[in-house]
């Protein structure tokens, strides 16, 4: 990378962004933390610390003036305990074009932004199509950019555990669909590889083992130490989700994308370039 860069790492303290702060660190750059609160970063070996709303134009602003990059993991979570009625357009969006727009005023070198993977087939889901709003606005900014799209987190996917306790798990149309997830800390890996060396464009990355949704139910129940037992539905039940979700929208849009999400992955391959060594397995083992 040349000389010393000053990164912004927006949404320092979250899943990701922790491990790419920490890979940035290590890499000799200066590192900028942004997220909501000061509360997060404890324990985070950071340079400087910025909390503000990245809702708030002014606020984001301040904290993009003087950084070379800007690195985006702000998103809401897909994880099913995280609260909020807001739709991802409202939160994702807004705090993202807020940074693109800053970005792009300071003369920022470069953006870099977390994306999801296989957006060609899942655009019509909310979730998705937020990522999709904030990639395209990346690509009119004029910003040098990179985009990189992830399959899920092992953490996402931490949430089985808590399904297979009961000792019972769905799969629709027989847990066929095909995924290869990915450890965050190698994730994290990637994107500091793809800073130092300067990539641009598109990249796709999934972890190192293509899963059927019902070999990911298999690996929780083992690591519960519970036998496997399943309540199989047919593929129309994942259709029948997304119109859930479509109708459950204007009441609650968070719940109904999260409901869309999920029925439609659930019955639908989402791979990527495999990438690291971290298997799933190990991850659920390890998990209290």
């Amino acid at each position: 990378m040349g000389e010393v860069q000053t990164v912004l790492v927006a949404g320092a303290t979250g899943t990701l962004g922790r491990h790419v702060v920490a890979g940035l660190r290590a890499a000799g750059c200066w590192v900028r933390g942004l997220a909501r609160r000061e509360t997060g970063f404890e324990g985070l070996d950071i340079d400087e610390v910025r909390a503000c709303d990245a809702r708030d134009p002014t606020a984001v602003r301040d904290a993009v003036a003087g950084s070379s990059i800007v690195f985006s993991a702000l998103g809401s979570s897909v994880m099913p305990g995280i609260t909020g009625r807001a739709g991802f357009a409202a939160n994702d969006w807004r705090a993202n074009r807020n940074l693109i727009d800053a970005a792009r005023d300071a003369g920022v070198h470069r953006f870099i932004y977390i994306g999801v993977a296989g957006t060609e087939s899942t655009r019509h889901l909310p979730y998705v199509a937020a990522h999709v709003k904030v990639e395209e606005h990346l690509q009119a900014s004029g910003l040098e950019h990179t985009i990189i799209r992830p399959t899920g987190f092992f953490a996402s996917l931490s949430a089985v555990l808590d399904v297979v306790k009961w000792g019972v798990a769905p799969v629709v149309a027989g847990g066929r669909a095909r995924t290869n997830p990915i450890h965050e800390a190698e994730l994290a890996r990637r994107c500091v590889e793809a800073i130092r060396d300067d990539e641009r464009g598109v990249i796709e990355v999934g972890g190192p083992e293509i899963l059927s949704r019902r070999q990911i139910m298999e690996l929780a129940f083992a690591a519960r130490g519970k036998r496997p037992h399943f309540i199989s539905s047919p593929a129309f039940m994942a259709r029948a989700g997304g119109v859930a979700g479509g109708l459950l929208h204007p009441l609650h849009p968070r719940l109904a994308a999260l409901l869309s999400f999920y029925s439609h992955v659930m019955a639908h391959d989402c791979l990527a370039p495999v990438y690291g060594q971290a298997r799933l397995k190990d991850y659920f083992k390890q998990m209290p």
